[in-house]
């Protein structure tokens, strides 16, 4: 009957979407997908607090928006679960600086304009973004924050702490 088909379809779907919300728990997706992705395999956390990070970088341009945009990055969602300290006791090392090299700081945006980064985040040392253009740190920039998850919140000095798989390396264009 109709109802019998609407009943299984419905159900097919919240099937669908619980396992989608399921996987997304255990791979982190980035939008769109990058051209060139390196995960290694690894145990260890890179721990960002922002009062600690910073970005430092030689095109002035870029440094006004990003301050404004990395501000976004840290924001708490309303609906936060306060997860356990490292409850799966990985190596926590410190990520306290980005470290981004524009090439150019051409600040028209036209067609054919290079966009292209790369973004290292290594397993220790300072991460680093590439790009020949500000239109590139700017994509890069925003495909870092993708990377950005929530970890928790430390009650005795209540500051959060988000956290970045590493060493992962990524290059994108549009």
């Amino acid at each position: 009957s109709v109802k019998d088909c609407q009943l299984s379809t419905m159900m097919n779907v919240t099937l669908f979407l619980l396992a989608a919300s399921l996987l997304s728990n255990l791979v982190k997706a980035l939008v769109p997908a990058p051209q060139f992705w390196n995960q290694a395999s690894s145990n260890v956390l890179r721990t960002v607090h922002p009062g600690d990070f910073q970005i430092i970088t030689n095109s002035s341009f870029l440094m006004d928006g990003a301050r404004k945009r990395i501000a976004d990055w840290f924001r708490l969602p309303d609906d936060f679960i306060n997860y356990p300290l490292n409850p799966d006791s990985m190596v926590l090392e410190g990520l306290t600086q980005l470290f981004i090299i524009v090439e150019s700081n051409a600040t028209k945006l036209v067609q054919g304009v290079d966009e292209s980064y790369e973004l290292n985040i290594p397993a220790t040392a300072s991460a680093t973004l590439h790009s020949k253009t500000v239109f590139g740190a700017l994509r890069g920039l925003e495909t870092f924050a993708q990377l950005l998850d929530f970890g928790w919140i430390k009650e005795d000095w209540g500051q959060a702490t988000f956290v970045v798989p590493a060493p992962q390396t990524i290059r994108d264009a549009p």
